[in-house]
């Protein structure tokens, strides 16, 4: 059973909900799309989660709603919060939690709809509107304003009459990015609608980290298209309401802890991440900073058609995922670069344990952490199988908060590494072939500068028939010539 929950939970990640519909499972997909890889694993499991979900649906201990907590002059802040201020007290790092996004829009649109539809969904979600400063006793808390007291507007840019239209919104975006956000007195969220032709425009939207995640950016843009349709067609918006805010879910999360709720995943971590912590150094590495720094590159390539097929064909015929199989691959690359047995990577999870928190706006996202040893004896299929199951065991309990465990596990800070690792992946959501077949798949593009919260992050996207992966790395410490052969020897 705790199997089957991990595979739901893992799913669960990468956007894909799984509902019983008579005797047959429902699966429902943000994007509307899952690989074969997914399909594959629903169906090698099908009647143990239809089995599952069941014991779900018929339980008499159904899922506790989340308790709303009275109305206060400021409310307490979540862990991952009050350590991402502390970050965030250097100017230079503050811009580094920045989550900025553009979605292209085809058709015509009034902008004073459009102002009313932002509005809407910060009045929707509180999180939009809270900023963070002292109370009377010196203790940072949440601060929740009035839509009116935050003085947010929409920024309106025309660049229909500019030589390239695209490249002067590129231009603002890239600038917007990097602007940092006023913590203290907000807002924490700046938007803007770019008008490049009669029917093209962009939507630009940038939000600071501690009130938002990759999960959030795709619940606000709905929000605000759903808003705006109604607004403009004078009917009701087609939005539940919403019965708690972001503030019920921190209460809530610290009562679990506190009730020891979360007591066998506490367990779980103290025991997996015993004794001392291995970090990784790629050969070839600057003299790493005192400080941590952001200051990134990144670079982008592709996995092409015939190895992404073998792939896929290996993690298949070892009843696994494409997500379980990066993680081999890259381990076993980081092995031979360093020469080090023992190794942790992060992982972002969605961190939305509770189905009231689907549809909210928040820094709920959890880092999931990836311990293997590697024993210089082992096939690679032995090894992919150690970590297909300790990677189901670490789901298991993702649900545990990343910034209590530091605490927990009592790290000595050092002021220039992530806490516990150096290194992330990421696996995001499918999507049609962005890649033309016709080019050259081994080669290793140049993309320019980016933020890059870690020593290095990888991102992984199924893209039609192969891979693509973007590798954002911190500049500071590697140059873009050993990034570059790292991933030839990945691939």
């Amino acid at each position: 059973m705790k199997k089957v929950k991990s595979i739901i939970y893992q799913l669960h990640q990468q956007h894909i909900k799984l509902s019983l519909q008579g005797d047959n499972i429902e699966v429902a997909s943000r994007d509307n799309k899952l690989t074969p890889e997914q399909i594959q694993l629903i169906k090698s499991h099908k009647n143990d989660i239809i089995a599952y979900l069941k014991t779900l649906e018929y339980s008499n201990t159904a899922v506790a709603k989340i308790p709303e907590i009275p109305a206060a002059a400021h409310y307490e802040m979540s862990d991952a919060q009050r350590r991402l201020w502390l970050v965030c007290q250097m100017e230079e790092t503050s811009a580094a939690y920045n989550l900025p996004l553009a979605v292209d829009l085809q058709g015509t649109y009034d902008l004073n709809y459009f102002q009313k539809a932002i509005e809407a969904t910060i009045e929707r979600h509180e999180v939009l509107r809270t900023v963070f400063k002292e109370d009377e006793t010196g203790e940072v808390r949440q601060w929740i304003l009035p839509v009116n007291d935050l003085g947010f507007t929409v920024d309106y840019q025309d660049y229909q009459n500019e030589q390239n239209p695209k490249e002067a919104s590129k231009n603002y975006i890239t600038n917007d990015s990097y602007k940092v956000f006023d913590l203290e007195n907000g807002p924490l969220i700046r938007a803007s609608l770019h008008h490049l032709s009669t029917n093209e425009y962009v939507f630009y939207y940038n939000m600071h980290h501690i009130i938002s995640d990759g999960w959030s950016l795709d619940v606000l843009a709905n929000d605000v298209m759903i808003f705006y349709n109604a607004f403009k067609n004078n009917t009701t918006p087609a939005l539940p309401a919403l019965r708690v805010q972001y503030k019920d879910f921190v209460v809530w999360n610290t009562k679990q802890l506190a009730e020891n709720t979360l007591k066998e995943g506490k367990q779980f971590w103290l025991e997996k991440l015993a004794g001392e912590l291995p970090t990784i150094d790629l050969p070839g590495q600057k003299l790493r900073p005192k400080f941590k720094t952001s200051n990134g590159n990144v670079l982008r390539t592709t996995v092409p058609v015939s190895l992404t097929e073998k792939l896929n064909d290996f993690v298949k015929a070892q009843q696994g995922s494409l997500y379980t199989g990066l993680i081999a691959a890259l381990k076993t690359t980081i092995h031979k670069y360093t020469a080090k047995n023992d190794l942790i990577i992060g992982s972002p999870v969605v961190g939305r344990s509770h189905p009231e928190l689907e549809n909210q706006i928040g820094f709920y996202v959890n880092n999931l952490i990836l311990r293997n040893v590697i024993d210089t004896d082992d096939s690679f299929q032995s090894f992919y199988t150690k970590v297909k199951q300790n990677t189901f065991d670490s789901f298991q309990h993702a649900s545990y908060p990343f910034d209590r465990l530091i605490e927990d596990i009592g790290i000595k800070y050092d002021m220039s590494r992530t806490p516990i690792f150096d290194i992330s992946l990421t696996l995001h959501n499918a999507t049609e072939a962005l890649v033309s077949m016709e080019s050259d798949m081994d080669e290793i593009e140049e993309v320019g500068r980016g933020v890059c919260k870690n020593d290095i992050e990888f991102h992984f996207r199924p893209e039609g028939d192969v891979i693509s992966i973007l590798v954002k790395f911190n500049n500071d410490i590697y140059e873009v010539s050993t990034m570059t052969n790292f991933i030839k020897h990945f691939k």
